[in-house]
């Protein structure tokens, strides 16, 4: 009769049964199936088998092979050979590799080596969710050093103002831009030249960050006479005489010129010298009609105005109101000429001519001119030109030209806007 003996008896309140003693996964400790393998030894779910020429009895269990040292004998179970076994919900021995799985809640088991991600084990898969935990130092105090997406970034942390000159730069050319050690930027006035305002009477220079334009006494442009200075004063080139000359404007030579004044164009030269022409306005003259429209005669041919009187014009005469007024139509865009030969004007000191206009404020499309023999002398009319009959007196002496050498006289018309018309009744020349 054989005896048994029993040694102990262990009772687990747990899914699984250690050999051992019984284990808690919450107390911390893995069970011994978790454990990284010893040398000589193997992990079964359930039993294990003894070392080199050790016996031990026990039963056998499911859930992975085990592996006895040599010589060893079991009883009841069917160990097999091995070297480091691979137990069901177990952890692998030192030739494990992540592979995105793990057992029995083992957070271990599911380390991706990634700073940026927090890795758990949900029952038998790995989960990694990105964090913003601080990550690897980039060397750049300007940076900070964040995870974000999984990954280790380094975005700008809003304490440097810079980290070169160029990052300063304020588009002020009256400024030295400079980042400082320290990466804030530093703006320095300096005096540089800048943006030129086109004047050769201002210096244009930095000062206090802005561009100034301040007056200077260079010289400046010559005015083409001999008599004056040219020279900068208050920002402007001036030109004041330099009492070399006899004059510098025509109205210096009126103290000079011969006695009465008036019977003179007293001009002066660009070489500073008076001289003084006769304007034959203190001549003895002689009124008379340049054209007299007023009249029952037909001169619509042309060719002369009814008092006989050569006329040329570039426009088509109508003959309105009983032969009585000459009548100018221009029309939009176009312009029309009346020319007329006249007698001697000397003595004489106006022309005189009595017109209307279809419209008001028609004198500004109104030119009238002399011719002195060799060119003409246009200014333009020197009044207005009313809606009804009105005489207006254009001095002669406006024209510049000696009035014995003026052989022609002449009116432009010109519509630039919209259809107008002028009537002239007469054209006179008077004292």
């Amino acid at each position: 009769m054989r005896r048994a003996t029993i040694v102990g008896i262990v009772i687990c309140l747990s899914p699984v049964i250690y050999a051992a003693g019984c284990a808690s996964q919450e107390d911390g400790v893995l069970p011994p199936s978790l454990e990284e393998p010893r040398a000589g030894s193997s992990n079964s779910g359930g039993s294990t088998s003894g070392g080199n020429g050790g016996n031990t009895s026990g039963g056998s269990t499911s859930g992975g092979s085990t592996s006895g040292g040599t010589g060893g004998n079991t009883s009841g179970g069917a160990p097999e050979a091995g070297a480091g076994g691979t137990p069901e919900g177990g952890a692998a021995g030192s030739g494990w590799v992540y592979d995105g799985t793990c057992a029995n809640q083992n957070h271990a088991q599911c380390d991706d080596d990634n700073p940026c991600t927090d890795d758990a084990c949900n029952v038998t898969t790995c989960q990694h969710v990105n964090n913003t935990d601080p990550c690897d130092d980039d060397g750049d105090d300007c940076t900070a050093d964040q995870c974000s997406g999984g990954i280790c970034t380094h975005p700008d942390n809003g304490t440097c103002e810079c980290e070169e000159d160029i990052d300063c730069d304020d588009e002020n050319p009256c400024t030295d831009d400079d980042c400082l050690p320290d990466l804030s930027c530093q703006y320095t006035d300096n005096t540089d030249p800048c943006a030129s305002d086109d004047n050769s009477c201002t210096d244009d220079v930095c000062e206090g960050g802005e561009c100034k334009h301040n007056p200077n006494d260079d010289p400046c442009p010559d005015d083409g006479s001999d008599c004056t200075d040219d020279v900068c004063a208050a920002g402007a080139c001036t030109h004041p005489n330099n009492m070399t000359c006899e004059c510098t404007v025509d109205a210096d030579c009126d103290a000079l010129a011969p006695d009465p004044p008036e019977c003179t164009f007293n001009r002066c030269s660009v070489q500073g010298d008076c001289a003084f022409i006769d304007n034959d306005s203190c001549d003895v003259g002689t009124p008379f009609t340049i054209n007299n429209f007023n009249s029952s005669a037909n001169w619509t041919a042309g060719v002369t105005t009814p008092d006989g009187r050569p006329l040329v014009h570039d426009f088509e005469f109508h003959n309105l109101e009983g032969n009585a007024v000459l009548y100018l139509a221009v029309d939009t865009g176009d312009n029309a000429t009346l020319t007329m030969d006249v007698a001697s004007m000397a003595g004489l000191t106006n022309i005189s001519v009595d017109i209307l206009a279809s419209q008001t404020n028609t004198a500004q499309y109104v030119d009238v001119g002399v011719f002195d023999g060799t060119s003409w002398v246009d200014l333009p009319f020197p009044g207005t030109i009313g809606t009804s009959y009105s005489v207006t007196n254009i001095p002669l002496l406006s024209f510049g030209v000696p009035l014995a050498a003026i052989t022609k006289v002449r009116f432009r018309f010109e519509s630039p806007g919209s259809l107008r018309y002028w009537r002239i009744n007469e054209i006179l020349a008077t004292d």
